[in-house]
């Protein structure tokens, strides 16, 4: 069986910070989730539909608060709390404040050599350390992690989702970028750490996706891992 590959073929930040969303003569604020020269994903407040146009005004705290303008078109979009959006950024956008950001970010650069491009289907999942600040995992989040508590291999989780794992390829690379999924047997932590947010998984049977319900979740401590990847192509849920 093939490799998962990472869908997006630009190297993406997990970090978060403010931005500014105008779409036509409307402006709010939301949060950027990930961030990348070629897009980006976005927790709004206010759902805009897929193929509509934006324009983002962001202040990386890493760039000492300089704006930066960027304009694209929504991707994708997921209504279910926490709402998102992906906005996949104009041909053409001058991408050199994103190099500046990388050499801005040396914890950053270390941990991109840490992403891989590619699991094996036969690859164990594993828990990572548990996030801390409060937030929220999207559905698919969630069903990576059950299956990673219950160290579950690629193949188990993508038998288990069937059609869904398609479009979580991305969150699982996401996870594994943000340190909450490990493929590390000696990086894991005990599933005992996450029962705030997964519930009890401890008596999980080992190969299975855990059942549990869904709880509040927090940031990592280090939310600023990147992913370096230039291969397969992506998939349109998980552009931008």
């Amino acid at each position: 069986m093939a490799d998962v590959l990472n869908p997006r073929r630009a190297p993406r930040v997990p970090i978060r910070c403010t931005v500014e969303i105008r779409h036509r003569a409307l402006a709010w604020n939301a949060e950027i989730e990930d961030l990348g020269p070629r897009g980006c994903q976005v927790r709004t407040p206010r759902m805009i539909s897929r193929g509509r146009e934006v324009r983002l005004t962001i202040r990386p705290e890493e760039l000492g608060g300089r704006t930066i303008v960027l304009s694209g078109k929504v991707v994708w979009a997921r209504p279910d709390s926490p709402s998102r959006i992906g906005v996949g950024f104009d041909a053409g956008t001058d991408v050199s404040w994103f190099e500046e950001l990388l050499g801005a970010d040396p914890v950053a650069q270390r941990a991109a050599l840490r992403i891989p491009e590619r699991i094996p289907f036969e690859a164990r999942l594993y828990l990572g350390l548990p996030p801390r600040r409060t937030t929220a995992f999207s559905p698919d989040e969630i069903a990576v992690l059950r299956a990673a508590a219950a160290c579950s291999t690629v193949e188990q989780l993508a038998r288990a989702m069937g059609d869904a794992f398609e479009p979580a390829r991305g969150r699982l690379f996401s996870l594994i970028g943000r340190r909450m999924v490990t493929l590390d047997a000696a990086l894991a932590a005990s599933p005992d750490r996450w029962r705030h947010i997964l519930g009890d998984v401890v008596g999980a049977r080992r190969g299975t996706p855990a059942q549990a319900t869904p709880a509040a979740s927090a940031e990592p401590a280090e939310p600023r891992a990147v992913h370096l990847v230039d291969v397969g192509a992506k998939s349109a849920s998980e552009t931008g």
